[in-house]
Protein backbone atom coordinates (compact mmCIF):
# COMPACT_ATOMS: atom_id res chain seq x y z
CA UNK A 1 0.00 0.00 0.00
CA UNK A 2 1.34 3.57 -0.43
CA UNK A 3 1.86 6.41 1.30
CA UNK A 4 -0.33 8.25 0.04
CA UNK A 5 -3.10 5.77 0.69
CA UNK A 6 -2.54 6.10 4.83
CA UNK A 7 -4.10 9.15 4.67
CA UNK A 8 -6.83 8.82 1.92
CA UNK A 9 -9.98 11.23 3.12
CA UNK A 10 -12.99 9.81 4.30
CA UNK A 11 -15.59 9.42 1.32
CA UNK A 12 -17.78 12.46 1.13
CA UNK A 13 -21.52 11.72 2.46
CA UNK A 14 -23.68 11.98 -0.10
CA UNK A 15 -25.04 15.25 -0.70
CA UNK A 16 -28.21 16.05 1.01
CA UNK A 17 -27.18 14.07 4.37
CA UNK A 18 -24.33 16.10 5.56
CA UNK A 19 -22.51 14.05 8.23
CA UNK A 20 -23.08 16.10 11.63
CA UNK A 21 -20.08 18.50 12.80
CA UNK A 22 -17.38 17.15 15.37
CA UNK A 23 -18.30 19.59 17.99
CA UNK A 24 -21.83 18.85 17.47
CA UNK A 25 -21.11 14.86 17.77
CA UNK A 26 -19.39 16.26 21.03
CA UNK A 27 -21.55 18.34 22.18
CA UNK A 28 -24.36 15.76 21.65
CA UNK A 29 -22.53 12.65 23.45
CA UNK A 30 -21.19 14.75 26.65
CA UNK A 31 -24.56 16.16 27.25
CA UNK A 32 -26.62 12.76 26.47
CA UNK A 33 -24.30 11.07 29.55
CA UNK A 34 -24.50 13.52 32.12
CA UNK A 35 -28.19 14.23 31.71
CA UNK A 36 -28.24 10.76 31.84
CA UNK A 37 -26.27 10.46 34.90
CA UNK A 38 -28.68 13.51 36.49
CA UNK A 39 -31.59 11.55 35.71
CA UNK A 40 -30.53 8.47 37.49
CA UNK A 41 -28.89 9.92 40.34
CA UNK A 42 -32.51 11.18 40.81
CA UNK A 43 -34.31 8.67 40.31
CA UNK A 44 -32.37 6.73 43.12
CA UNK A 45 -32.49 9.66 45.32
CA UNK A 46 -36.58 9.17 44.83
CA UNK A 47 -35.88 5.42 45.97
CA UNK A 48 -33.92 5.91 48.55
CA UNK A 49 -35.97 8.41 50.03
CA UNK A 50 -39.03 6.23 50.03
CA UNK A 51 -36.99 3.74 51.63
CA UNK A 52 -36.09 6.21 53.86
CA UNK A 53 -39.70 7.04 54.84
CA UNK A 54 -40.81 3.19 55.25
CA UNK A 55 -37.74 2.50 57.72
CA UNK A 56 -38.92 5.99 59.39
CA UNK A 57 -42.18 4.68 59.80
CA UNK A 58 -41.03 1.36 61.00
CA UNK A 59 -38.95 3.67 63.44
CA UNK A 60 -41.52 5.59 64.22
CA UNK A 61 -44.08 2.83 65.23
CA UNK A 62 -40.92 1.47 67.51
CA UNK A 63 -40.72 4.67 69.34
CA UNK A 64 -44.81 4.55 69.96
CA UNK A 65 -44.75 1.48 71.26
CA UNK A 66 -42.35 2.50 73.84
CA UNK A 67 -43.94 5.55 74.70
CA UNK A 68 -46.97 3.87 74.71
CA UNK A 69 -45.71 0.86 76.99
CA UNK A 70 -43.97 3.46 79.32
CA UNK A 71 -47.40 5.19 79.73
CA UNK A 72 -49.97 2.47 79.86
CA UNK A 73 -47.64 0.88 83.14
CA UNK A 74 -47.55 4.13 84.64
CA UNK A 75 -51.10 4.39 84.32
CA UNK A 76 -51.94 0.68 85.32
CA UNK A 77 -49.75 1.22 88.31
CA UNK A 78 -52.15 4.44 89.27
CA UNK A 79 -55.14 2.07 88.56
CA UNK A 80 -53.65 -1.02 91.24
CA UNK A 81 -53.27 1.54 93.90
CA UNK A 82 -56.61 3.42 93.35
CA UNK A 83 -58.15 0.27 93.29
CA UNK A 84 -55.95 -1.22 96.20
CA UNK A 85 -57.17 2.15 98.40
CA UNK A 86 -61.13 1.86 97.62
CA UNK A 87 -60.63 -1.79 98.36
CA UNK A 88 -58.96 -0.91 101.55
CA UNK A 89 -61.66 1.38 102.50
CA UNK A 90 -63.28 0.13 106.59
CA UNK A 91 -66.43 1.92 105.30
CA UNK A 92 -66.76 -0.28 102.44
CA UNK A 93 -65.70 -3.30 104.33
CA UNK A 94 -67.87 -3.07 107.24
CA UNK A 95 -70.65 -2.29 105.12
CA UNK A 96 -70.42 -5.25 102.50
CA UNK A 97 -69.51 -7.75 105.79
CA UNK A 98 -72.65 -6.80 107.48
CA UNK A 99 -74.64 -6.95 104.19
CA UNK A 100 -73.23 -10.61 103.54
CA UNK A 101 -74.40 -11.27 107.43
CA UNK A 102 -77.84 -10.48 107.14
CA UNK A 103 -78.34 -11.83 103.73
CA UNK A 104 -76.84 -14.66 105.16
CA UNK A 105 -79.44 -15.14 108.03
CA UNK A 106 -82.64 -14.40 106.08
CA UNK A 107 -83.18 -10.73 107.40
CA UNK A 108 -83.69 -9.47 103.77
CA UNK A 109 -84.87 -6.11 105.13
CA UNK A 110 -82.03 -5.02 107.15
CA UNK A 111 -79.72 -6.93 103.97
CA UNK A 112 -81.49 -4.12 101.44
CA UNK A 113 -80.76 -0.99 103.89
CA UNK A 114 -77.33 -2.50 104.14
CA UNK A 115 -76.95 -3.03 100.12
CA UNK A 116 -78.41 0.50 99.68
CA UNK A 117 -75.73 1.97 101.74
CA UNK A 118 -73.29 0.21 99.75
CA UNK A 119 -74.70 1.55 96.65
CA UNK A 120 -74.37 4.69 98.49
CA UNK A 121 -70.87 4.43 98.84
CA UNK A 122 -69.72 2.84 95.69
CA UNK A 123 -71.91 6.19 93.73
CA UNK A 124 -69.46 8.67 96.15
CA UNK A 125 -66.61 6.97 95.06
CA UNK A 126 -67.51 6.14 91.51
CA UNK A 127 -68.21 10.06 91.50
CA UNK A 128 -64.15 10.90 92.22
CA UNK A 129 -62.92 8.63 89.06
CA UNK A 130 -62.66 8.73 85.53
CA UNK A 131 -63.24 5.31 85.24
CA UNK A 132 -66.59 3.82 82.68
CA UNK A 133 -67.49 1.40 85.66
CA UNK A 134 -67.48 0.70 89.35
CA UNK A 135 -68.48 -2.76 90.42
CA UNK A 136 -68.17 -4.96 93.15
CA UNK A 137 -68.82 -8.89 92.19
CA UNK A 138 -69.19 -11.20 94.70
CA UNK A 139 -67.49 -14.92 95.24
CA UNK A 140 -70.29 -16.27 93.23
CA UNK A 141 -68.97 -13.93 89.90
CA UNK A 142 -72.10 -12.13 90.70
CA UNK A 143 -72.48 -8.03 90.36
CA UNK A 144 -73.74 -7.01 94.09
CA UNK A 145 -73.62 -3.09 93.52
CA UNK A 146 -72.32 -1.16 90.47
CA UNK A 147 -71.63 2.49 89.62
CA UNK A 148 -70.56 4.77 87.14
CA UNK A 149 -71.63 5.81 83.33
CA UNK A 150 -71.66 1.94 82.19
CA UNK A 151 -73.41 1.32 85.65
CA UNK A 152 -76.89 0.33 83.97
CA UNK A 153 -75.01 -2.29 81.93
CA UNK A 154 -74.17 -3.68 84.77
CA UNK A 155 -77.00 -4.27 87.21
CA UNK A 156 -76.94 -6.84 90.06
CA UNK A 157 -76.85 -9.67 89.01
CA UNK A 158 -75.11 -9.53 86.60
CA UNK A 159 -72.63 -12.38 85.93
CA UNK A 160 -69.09 -11.36 85.20
CA UNK A 161 -66.19 -13.63 85.92
CA UNK A 162 -63.19 -12.54 87.47
CA UNK A 163 -59.77 -14.15 87.15
CA UNK A 164 -58.11 -14.21 90.10
CA UNK A 165 -58.89 -13.39 93.57
CA UNK A 166 -55.61 -10.84 93.88
CA UNK A 167 -55.30 -8.15 91.93
CA UNK A 168 -54.87 -8.57 88.31
CA UNK A 169 -53.80 -5.75 85.73
CA UNK A 170 -54.98 -7.24 82.62
CA UNK A 171 -58.20 -8.86 82.51
CA UNK A 172 -60.65 -8.13 79.34
CA UNK A 173 -64.10 -8.57 79.51
CA UNK A 174 -67.26 -8.40 77.75
CA UNK A 175 -70.56 -7.27 79.32
CA UNK A 176 -74.12 -6.78 76.95
CA UNK A 177 -71.91 -7.12 73.90
CA UNK A 178 -69.21 -4.06 74.76
CA UNK A 179 -65.51 -4.78 75.72
CA UNK A 180 -63.99 -3.37 79.09
CA UNK A 181 -60.46 -3.43 80.41
CA UNK A 182 -60.40 -3.82 84.03
CA UNK A 183 -58.64 -3.57 86.90
CA UNK A 184 -59.78 -6.19 89.93
CA UNK A 185 -58.41 -5.70 93.87
CA UNK A 186 -60.27 -7.81 96.40
CA UNK A 187 -62.26 -6.56 99.13
CA UNK A 188 -61.43 -8.37 102.18
CA UNK A 189 -63.05 -8.61 105.99
CA UNK A 190 -60.89 -8.01 108.53
CA UNK A 191 -59.47 -11.69 109.16
CA UNK A 192 -58.43 -11.90 105.75
CA UNK A 193 -61.37 -13.69 104.01
CA UNK A 194 -62.48 -12.32 100.69
CA UNK A 195 -65.92 -10.96 100.84
CA UNK A 196 -66.17 -10.38 97.04
CA UNK A 197 -64.21 -8.14 94.35
CA UNK A 198 -63.30 -4.54 93.00
CA UNK A 199 -63.68 -4.38 89.41
CA UNK A 200 -63.21 -1.17 87.94
CA UNK A 201 -62.97 -0.35 84.42
CA UNK A 202 -62.69 1.04 80.97
CA UNK A 203 -64.71 1.00 78.21
CA UNK A 204 -62.91 -0.56 74.61
CA UNK A 205 -64.12 2.38 72.55
CA UNK A 206 -63.40 5.62 70.38
CA UNK A 207 -62.29 7.52 73.24
CA UNK A 208 -59.92 4.89 74.80
CA UNK A 209 -58.49 4.93 71.39
CA UNK A 210 -58.19 8.35 70.93
CA UNK A 211 -56.38 8.53 74.24
CA UNK A 212 -53.71 5.62 73.11
CA UNK A 213 -53.21 7.88 69.74
CA UNK A 214 -52.59 10.74 71.86
CA UNK A 215 -49.60 9.43 73.73
CA UNK A 216 -48.62 7.45 71.02
CA UNK A 217 -48.85 9.66 68.33
CA UNK A 218 -50.17 7.40 65.51
CA UNK A 219 -53.66 5.99 64.54
CA UNK A 220 -54.73 3.28 66.71
CA UNK A 221 -57.15 0.10 66.07
CA UNK A 222 -58.74 -1.55 69.12
CA UNK A 223 -59.34 -5.30 68.39
CA UNK A 224 -61.27 -8.11 70.72
CA UNK A 225 -60.32 -11.41 68.94
CA UNK A 226 -59.04 -9.72 65.77
CA UNK A 227 -62.30 -8.27 65.25
CA UNK A 228 -61.51 -4.09 65.60
CA UNK A 229 -64.13 -2.73 68.02
CA UNK A 230 -62.78 1.10 68.03
CA UNK A 231 -60.40 3.23 65.98
CA UNK A 232 -58.69 6.46 65.38
CA UNK A 233 -59.16 6.46 61.60
CA UNK A 234 -62.97 7.00 59.83
CA UNK A 235 -61.81 5.19 56.89
CA UNK A 236 -61.84 1.46 56.39
CA UNK A 237 -58.46 0.84 56.15
CA UNK A 238 -58.53 -0.32 59.94
CA UNK A 239 -60.91 -2.30 58.86
CA UNK A 240 -58.98 -4.03 56.45
CA UNK A 241 -55.93 -4.66 59.16
CA UNK A 242 -58.56 -7.00 61.06
CA UNK A 243 -59.30 -8.62 57.62
CA UNK A 244 -55.53 -9.16 57.31
CA UNK A 245 -55.25 -10.21 60.62
CA UNK A 246 -57.74 -13.06 60.63
CA UNK A 247 -55.94 -14.57 57.83
CA UNK A 248 -52.67 -15.03 60.13
CA UNK A 249 -52.85 -18.63 61.62
CA UNK A 250 -50.41 -17.10 64.31
CA UNK A 251 -50.71 -13.05 65.43
CA UNK A 252 -48.05 -10.98 63.82
CA UNK A 253 -46.57 -8.34 66.10
CA UNK A 254 -46.37 -6.27 63.19
CA UNK A 255 -45.77 -5.99 59.13
CA UNK A 256 -47.68 -3.96 56.47
CA UNK A 257 -50.96 -4.57 54.85
CA UNK A 258 -52.98 -3.04 51.75
CA UNK A 259 -56.07 -1.24 52.15
CA UNK A 260 -57.89 1.66 50.90
CA UNK A 261 -55.59 1.53 47.83
CA UNK A 262 -52.90 2.49 50.46
CA UNK A 263 -49.78 1.05 51.68
CA UNK A 264 -49.75 0.69 55.96
CA UNK A 265 -47.51 -0.51 58.51
CA UNK A 266 -48.86 -2.10 61.75
CA UNK A 267 -47.39 -2.69 65.01
CA UNK A 268 -48.67 -4.54 68.10
CA UNK A 269 -48.89 -2.10 71.29
CA UNK A 270 -49.80 -3.92 73.54
CA UNK A 271 -52.30 -7.13 74.02
CA UNK A 272 -54.59 -7.85 76.82
CA UNK A 273 -56.18 -10.95 77.20
CA UNK A 274 -58.56 -11.39 73.67
CA UNK A 275 -57.85 -7.76 72.97
CA UNK A 276 -54.98 -6.26 71.01
CA UNK A 277 -53.96 -2.70 70.64
CA UNK A 278 -51.91 -1.92 67.58
CA UNK A 279 -50.24 1.31 66.11
CA UNK A 280 -51.50 2.42 62.30
CA UNK A 281 -49.33 4.90 60.13
CA UNK A 282 -50.11 5.38 56.26
CA UNK A 283 -46.87 4.32 53.95
CA UNK A 284 -48.24 5.78 50.89
CA UNK A 285 -49.26 8.95 51.85
CA UNK A 286 -45.91 9.36 53.97
CA UNK A 287 -43.69 8.23 51.11
CA UNK A 288 -45.79 10.66 48.41
CA UNK A 289 -45.50 13.69 50.67
CA UNK A 290 -41.49 13.04 50.83
CA UNK A 291 -41.64 12.29 47.24
CA UNK A 292 -43.32 15.81 46.66
CA UNK A 293 -41.37 17.24 48.58
CA UNK A 294 -37.89 16.27 46.81
CA UNK A 295 -38.91 16.21 43.18
CA UNK A 296 -38.70 20.21 42.74
CA UNK A 297 -35.55 20.30 44.49
CA UNK A 298 -34.42 17.11 42.55
CA UNK A 299 -36.06 19.37 38.78
CA UNK A 300 -33.40 22.37 39.97
CA UNK A 301 -30.40 20.59 40.59
CA UNK A 302 -31.15 18.68 37.17
CA UNK A 303 -32.01 21.64 35.37
CA UNK A 304 -28.67 23.20 36.94
CA UNK A 305 -26.60 20.25 36.22
CA UNK A 306 -28.03 20.09 32.40
CA UNK A 307 -26.96 24.23 32.03
CA UNK A 308 -23.71 23.00 33.64
CA UNK A 309 -23.16 20.37 31.09
CA UNK A 310 -24.05 22.45 27.76
CA UNK A 311 -22.07 24.99 28.57
CA UNK A 312 -18.32 22.83 29.61
CA UNK A 313 -19.75 20.32 26.49
CA UNK A 314 -19.99 23.22 23.86
CA UNK A 315 -16.32 25.02 25.26
CA UNK A 316 -14.86 21.72 25.36
CA UNK A 317 -16.11 20.88 21.79
CA UNK A 318 -14.67 24.21 20.54
CA UNK A 319 -11.53 23.71 22.00
CA UNK A 320 -10.93 20.21 20.81
CA UNK A 321 -12.75 20.46 17.05
CA UNK A 322 -10.27 23.66 15.85
CA UNK A 323 -6.80 21.73 16.40
CA UNK A 324 -8.46 18.50 14.65
CA UNK A 325 -9.31 20.70 11.84
CA UNK A 326 -6.34 22.21 11.54
CA UNK A 327 -4.35 18.27 11.51
CA UNK A 328 -7.15 17.34 8.83
CA UNK A 329 -5.98 20.40 6.45
CA UNK A 330 -2.51 19.89 7.23
CA UNK A 331 -3.19 15.86 5.92
CA UNK A 332 -4.97 16.95 3.61
CA UNK A 333 -2.35 19.54 2.30
CA UNK A 334 -0.11 16.33 2.47
CA UNK A 335 -1.84 14.32 0.53
CA UNK A 336 -2.14 16.72 -2.22
CA UNK A 337 1.38 17.45 -2.47
CA UNK A 338 2.01 13.60 -2.64
CA UNK A 339 -0.26 13.06 -5.67
CA UNK A 340 0.72 16.24 -7.00
CA UNK A 341 4.31 16.54 -6.51
CA UNK A 342 7.14 14.28 -6.85
CA UNK A 343 8.71 13.04 -4.09
CA UNK A 344 9.77 15.33 -1.67
CA UNK A 345 13.87 15.67 -0.77
CA UNK A 346 14.38 13.72 2.50
CA UNK A 347 15.04 16.43 4.44
CA UNK A 348 11.35 18.20 2.98
CA UNK A 349 9.70 14.70 3.90
CA UNK A 350 11.35 15.02 7.59
CA UNK A 351 10.22 18.99 7.84
CA UNK A 352 6.33 17.45 7.03
CA UNK A 353 6.83 14.99 9.42
CA UNK A 354 8.04 16.90 12.04
CA UNK A 355 4.97 19.52 11.62
CA UNK A 356 2.89 16.58 11.56
CA UNK A 357 3.98 15.33 14.90
CA UNK A 358 3.90 19.45 16.52
CA UNK A 359 0.68 19.37 15.22
CA UNK A 360 -0.33 16.07 17.17
CA UNK A 361 1.20 17.14 19.89
CA UNK A 362 -0.61 20.72 19.70
CA UNK A 363 -3.89 18.18 19.51
CA UNK A 364 -2.73 16.32 22.61
CA UNK A 365 -2.17 19.75 24.38
CA UNK A 366 -5.50 20.53 23.85
CA UNK A 367 -6.82 17.80 24.51
CA UNK A 368 -5.38 17.26 28.50
CA UNK A 369 -6.80 20.87 28.24
CA UNK A 370 -10.07 19.80 27.79
CA UNK A 371 -9.76 17.29 30.58
CA UNK A 372 -8.92 19.78 32.81
CA UNK A 373 -11.92 21.70 31.98
CA UNK A 374 -14.00 18.75 32.23
CA UNK A 375 -12.66 18.03 36.03
CA UNK A 376 -13.16 21.93 36.63
CA UNK A 377 -16.96 21.87 34.81
CA UNK A 378 -17.58 18.10 37.35
CA UNK A 379 -16.65 20.33 40.26
CA UNK A 380 -18.55 23.42 39.33
CA UNK A 381 -21.77 21.04 39.35
CA UNK A 382 -20.25 19.53 43.02
CA UNK A 383 -20.11 23.22 44.24
CA UNK A 384 -23.31 24.30 42.81
CA UNK A 385 -24.91 21.88 44.89
CA UNK A 386 -23.36 22.03 47.48
CA UNK A 387 -24.09 25.73 47.45
CA UNK A 388 -27.89 24.56 46.65
CA UNK A 389 -27.87 22.66 50.23
CA UNK A 390 -26.40 25.03 52.35
CA UNK A 391 -28.60 27.12 50.92
CA UNK A 392 -31.71 25.63 52.21
CA UNK A 393 -31.12 26.64 55.38
CA UNK A 394 -29.67 30.33 56.00
CA UNK A 395 -28.37 29.79 59.42
CA UNK A 396 -26.01 26.99 57.35
CA UNK A 397 -25.47 29.14 54.39
CA UNK A 398 -21.35 28.73 53.36
CA UNK A 399 -20.89 25.83 56.09
CA UNK A 400 -19.33 23.36 53.98
CA UNK A 401 -17.06 25.95 51.99
CA UNK A 402 -15.68 27.01 55.90
CA UNK A 403 -15.67 23.48 57.06
CA UNK A 404 -13.29 22.41 53.62
CA UNK A 405 -11.33 25.50 54.09
CA UNK A 406 -10.81 24.93 58.13
CA UNK A 407 -10.15 21.15 57.31
CA UNK A 408 -7.23 21.92 54.89
CA UNK A 409 -5.77 24.29 57.47
CA UNK A 410 -5.73 22.17 60.35
CA UNK A 411 -4.51 19.52 58.28
CA UNK A 412 -1.54 21.69 57.18
CA UNK A 413 -1.47 22.50 60.88
CA UNK A 414 -0.36 18.77 61.22
CA UNK A 415 2.12 18.27 58.55
CA UNK A 416 -0.05 16.49 56.03
CA UNK A 417 0.90 16.10 52.76
CA UNK A 418 -0.38 18.27 49.52
CA UNK A 419 -1.94 15.04 48.45
CA UNK A 420 -3.82 14.46 51.45
CA UNK A 421 -4.93 18.32 51.90
CA UNK A 422 -6.04 18.06 48.32
CA UNK A 423 -8.11 15.30 49.61
CA UNK A 424 -9.66 16.69 52.59
CA UNK A 425 -10.25 20.30 50.69
CA UNK A 426 -12.83 18.58 47.89
CA UNK A 427 -13.88 15.89 51.02
CA UNK A 428 -15.03 18.54 53.22
CA UNK A 429 -16.85 20.36 50.42
CA UNK A 430 -18.92 16.97 50.15
CA UNK A 431 -19.41 16.31 53.71
CA UNK A 432 -22.77 17.24 54.24
CA UNK A 433 -23.82 16.12 50.57
CA UNK A 434 -26.23 13.22 51.77
CA UNK A 435 -28.07 15.96 53.75
CA UNK A 436 -30.24 16.29 49.91
CA UNK A 437 -32.08 13.36 50.85
CA UNK A 438 -32.99 14.68 54.06
CA UNK A 439 -36.10 17.42 54.54
CA UNK A 440 -36.61 20.43 55.71
CA UNK A 441 -38.81 19.81 58.06
CA UNK A 442 -35.54 18.32 59.78
CA UNK A 443 -32.89 19.91 58.73
CA UNK A 444 -34.47 23.37 59.35
CA UNK A 445 -36.16 22.17 62.76
CA UNK A 446 -35.36 24.97 65.15
CA UNK A 447 -35.57 23.01 68.25
CA UNK A 448 -34.44 19.30 68.97
CA UNK A 449 -34.70 16.78 67.29
CA UNK A 450 -37.08 13.83 68.24
CA UNK A 451 -35.43 10.20 68.14
CA UNK A 452 -36.95 9.06 64.84
CA UNK A 453 -35.92 12.65 62.98
CA UNK A 454 -32.22 12.22 65.00
CA UNK A 455 -32.29 8.58 63.32
CA UNK A 456 -33.16 10.16 59.97
CA UNK A 457 -30.81 13.01 59.52
CA UNK A 458 -27.89 10.15 60.79
CA UNK A 459 -28.73 8.60 56.99
CA UNK A 460 -27.08 11.40 55.08
CA UNK A 461 -23.75 9.80 55.75
CA UNK A 462 -24.46 6.35 54.44
CA UNK A 463 -26.40 8.36 51.57
CA UNK A 464 -23.53 10.80 50.50
CA UNK A 465 -21.22 7.54 50.21
CA UNK A 466 -24.19 5.90 47.75
CA UNK A 467 -24.04 9.13 45.97
CA UNK A 468 -20.59 9.65 45.30
CA UNK A 469 -19.20 6.05 45.29
CA UNK A 470 -20.13 5.74 41.64
CA UNK A 471 -17.86 8.85 40.60
CA UNK A 472 -14.68 6.90 39.75
CA UNK A 473 -12.30 10.43 40.58
CA UNK A 474 -14.51 11.01 43.83
CA UNK A 475 -13.47 7.60 45.36
CA UNK A 476 -10.42 9.01 47.75
CA UNK A 477 -13.05 11.47 49.23
CA UNK A 478 -16.17 8.68 50.18
CA UNK A 479 -14.49 7.83 53.37
CA UNK A 480 -14.89 11.24 54.74
CA UNK A 481 -18.55 11.72 53.40
CA UNK A 482 -19.83 8.19 55.05
CA UNK A 483 -17.26 8.55 57.92
CA UNK A 484 -17.12 12.27 59.48
CA UNK A 485 -19.49 11.49 62.37
CA UNK A 486 -17.62 8.81 63.96
CA UNK A 487 -16.03 8.81 66.87
CA UNK A 488 -12.79 7.63 68.58
CA UNK A 489 -14.75 5.73 71.48
CA UNK A 490 -16.98 3.62 69.20
CA UNK A 491 -20.01 6.31 69.77
CA UNK A 492 -20.20 7.39 66.73
CA UNK A 493 -22.45 6.52 63.35
CA UNK A 494 -22.63 4.59 60.90
CA UNK A 495 -20.44 2.06 61.84
CA UNK A 496 -19.50 2.57 65.65
CA UNK A 497 -15.46 2.46 64.45
CA UNK A 498 -12.84 3.78 67.20
CA UNK A 499 -9.74 4.85 66.78
CA UNK A 500 -7.47 4.05 63.75
CA UNK A 501 -10.20 2.42 62.45
CA UNK A 502 -11.35 5.53 61.23
CA UNK A 503 -9.35 7.44 58.45
CA UNK A 504 -7.39 10.86 59.68
CA UNK A 505 -9.68 13.07 56.91
CA UNK A 506 -12.41 12.06 58.24
CA UNK A 507 -11.25 12.69 61.90
CA UNK A 508 -9.94 16.15 61.05
CA UNK A 509 -13.11 16.74 59.41
CA UNK A 510 -15.03 15.90 62.13
CA UNK A 511 -13.60 18.50 64.79
CA UNK A 512 -14.14 20.83 61.49
CA UNK A 513 -17.50 20.23 61.47
CA UNK A 514 -18.16 20.44 64.90
CA UNK A 515 -15.91 23.89 65.19
CA UNK A 516 -18.10 25.80 62.76
CA UNK A 517 -21.56 24.26 64.06
CA UNK A 518 -20.68 25.92 67.49
CA UNK A 519 -19.25 29.10 66.15
CA UNK A 520 -21.90 29.62 64.06
CA UNK A 521 -25.29 31.48 64.89
CA UNK A 522 -28.22 29.56 64.83
CA UNK A 523 -31.99 30.41 64.97
CA UNK A 524 -32.35 29.08 68.69
CA UNK A 525 -28.28 30.48 69.78
CA UNK A 526 -26.00 33.26 69.20
CA UNK A 527 -22.38 32.11 67.93
CA UNK A 528 -19.56 30.99 70.48
CA UNK A 529 -16.76 32.65 70.11
CA UNK A 530 -13.59 30.69 68.88
CA UNK A 531 -11.52 30.38 72.31
CA UNK A 532 -14.71 28.97 74.12
CA UNK A 533 -15.16 26.38 71.00
CA UNK A 534 -11.82 24.97 71.40
CA UNK A 535 -12.19 24.68 74.93
CA UNK A 536 -15.59 22.71 75.19
CA UNK A 537 -13.93 20.56 72.25
CA UNK A 538 -11.06 19.70 74.71
CA UNK A 539 -13.47 18.74 76.84
CA UNK A 540 -14.48 15.90 74.83
CA UNK A 541 -10.48 14.88 73.25
CA UNK A 542 -10.47 11.67 72.73
CA UNK A 543 -13.52 10.25 73.54
CA UNK A 544 -15.92 12.53 71.20
CA UNK A 545 -12.82 14.17 68.94
CA UNK A 546 -9.68 13.12 68.01
CA UNK A 547 -6.94 14.41 69.97
CA UNK A 548 -4.39 15.31 67.12
CA UNK A 549 -6.62 17.07 64.83
CA UNK A 550 -7.93 18.78 68.13
CA UNK A 551 -3.99 20.22 68.59
CA UNK A 552 -4.06 21.09 65.05
CA UNK A 553 -7.45 23.15 65.43
CA UNK A 554 -5.90 24.26 68.42
CA UNK A 555 -2.95 25.23 66.06
CA UNK A 556 -4.81 27.19 63.55
CA UNK A 557 -6.97 28.88 66.01
CA UNK A 558 -4.07 30.44 67.61
CA UNK A 559 -2.65 32.11 64.42
CA UNK A 560 -5.65 34.06 63.78
CA UNK A 561 -4.88 37.16 64.85
CA UNK A 562 -3.66 39.89 62.05
CA UNK A 563 0.27 39.51 63.35
CA UNK A 564 0.41 36.19 62.01
CA UNK A 565 -1.36 37.24 58.73
CA UNK A 566 2.20 37.90 56.35
CA UNK A 567 2.27 38.54 52.96
CA UNK A 568 3.66 35.45 51.07
CA UNK A 569 2.09 32.92 53.95
CA UNK A 570 -0.13 30.37 52.05
CA UNK A 571 -0.95 28.95 55.61
CA UNK A 572 -2.05 32.44 57.26
CA UNK A 573 -3.75 32.85 54.33
CA UNK A 574 -5.95 30.09 54.50
CA UNK A 575 -6.51 31.11 57.86
CA UNK A 576 -7.83 34.08 57.28
CA UNK A 577 -11.35 33.72 56.51
CA UNK A 578 -11.88 32.06 60.04
CA UNK A 579 -9.50 34.89 61.66
CA UNK A 580 -11.83 37.54 60.55
CA UNK A 581 -15.22 35.47 61.63
CA UNK A 582 -14.21 34.60 64.80
CA UNK A 583 -13.22 37.92 65.54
Amino acid sequence: MSRAAWFRPAPVPPEGAPAPRFVVRVVAIAFATVVGVLIAISAVLILETRGVVERGIAGDLAAAQRQLAASQQDRQRDALLRASLISSSPTLQTVLESYQEQRAFGVDEVARRELDALQQELDRIAGLLRSDGLAIVGRDDRVIASAGPSARRWPAGTALHVESESIDSDQVFVVAGEPYRATVAPIAAADGLRLASLVEARRLDVRYAQELAGEARSDIALLVDNRLVASTSTGPALSTLAAHLRQHDLEPRGGAFEGAGERHAYLLMQRVGPAAIYAVASITAARDRATAAAVPRLIAIVAGGVLLCLIASVSMGRRVAAPIDRVSRDIGAMVQSQEAAPPAPPHQSIKELDELGASFSSLLQTVHEARAETTAAYLGAIRALVAALDARDPYTAGHSERVSLLSVAIGHAMGLGQDDLDVLRLGALLHDIGKIGISDAILTKPNALSSAEFEAIKRHTVLGAQILRPIGFLAAHVPIVELHHERPDGAGYPHGLRGDEIPIHARIVHVADAFDAMTTARAYRAARPAAEAVGELWTHAGTDFDVLALQGLYSVVSRMDATALVAGDEQAATVLPFERRAS
